[in-house]
């Protein structure tokens, strides 16, 4: 253990996040396709309730917060425990605490507008700056911690050292923060049907990567060990009360 923290239990969290986290992906897919049969049945000749797009849209954020906070604490716990080696990973797990704080601002206000059914302009731009601010974090995270273990391997040969998933992500993860941006200043894209096809599948290029991203986390993390000086430790500890029985042995002999 290291500043008190054990590293099996820090990367099981972690782990176990990245498993909810893509579940919640795989869910978010299907309920897409359930929500188009909805739209297209129930709603055909008739606008789509702002109330019913406020709660969708409330539920799939309050079901992704929940679920950062365990991956979250888990890079946090890790960062800590190498942060001698790479102060790299702790940054990573501030910029998650940092979207998962923004996104809990962002369900109280999504909550309050429910209440008060208030869709006046200025609420909606609040969210998309909301929504900007936690893609561009939630993406740099994946940078940060690629980094971090790209140093763990470099510096101590712990890992497997970096990998270009992170970067092909945040590649296509970017149209989620230009597409907010388009939204703040005005620009009314999804009236042209070539340009919001082309987002849209630029949209499910990076929700695929996202859980390839995962995947790939879970496979990296899986390969960080103790430090060679605790695993010596370890070691000794568990040789020293055979070396007493040995000494014993002698004595008596």
């Amino acid at each position: 253990m290291r500043l008190g923290i054990n590293l099996d239990y820090a990367r099981r969290i972690a782990k176990t996040g990245a498993m909810l986290q893509i579940g919640l992906l795989v869910f978010d897919y299907v309920w897409i396709l359930v929500r188009f049969v909805i739209f297209n049945t129930t709603f055909k000749n008739r606008p789509i309730p702002q109330r019913f797009l406020t709660l969708d849209n409330l539920i799939t954020n309050l079901l992704f917060t929940s679920l950062l906070l365990i991956f979250s604490v888990g890079v946090i716990l890790i960062g800590l425990y190498y942060i001698k080696k790479s102060q790299f990973g702790i940054i990573a797990g501030i910029f998650l605490a940092a979207t998962l704080g923004i996104k809990i601002a962002f369900i109280f206000f999504r909550f309050i507008q429910l209440i008060t059914e208030s869709y006046e302009g200025y609420m909606e731009m609040t969210f998309h700056l909301f929504e900007l601010s936690t893609a561009m974090l939630f993406m740099s995270s994946f940078i940060l911690y690629d980094i971090f273990l790209i140093q763990l391997q470099k510096r101590e040969g712990i890992g497997y050292g970096g990998s270009f998933f992170p970067y092909l992500y945040v590649l296509f993860g970017l149209i989620f923060p230009i597409a907010n941006l388009l939204a703040i200043i005005g620009v009314p894209f999804w009236e042209n049907r070539i340009v919001l096809a082309i987002m849209e599948t630029i949209t499910l290029i990076a929700g695929i990567l996202e859980i390839i991203v995962y995947f790939d986390f879970i496979r990296r993390t899986d390969q960080l060990k103790p430090e060679a000086q605790e695993e010596t430790q370890t070691e000794q500890t568990s040789e020293s009360p055979q070396m007493q029985k040995k000494e014993q042995i002698v004595e008596i002999a």
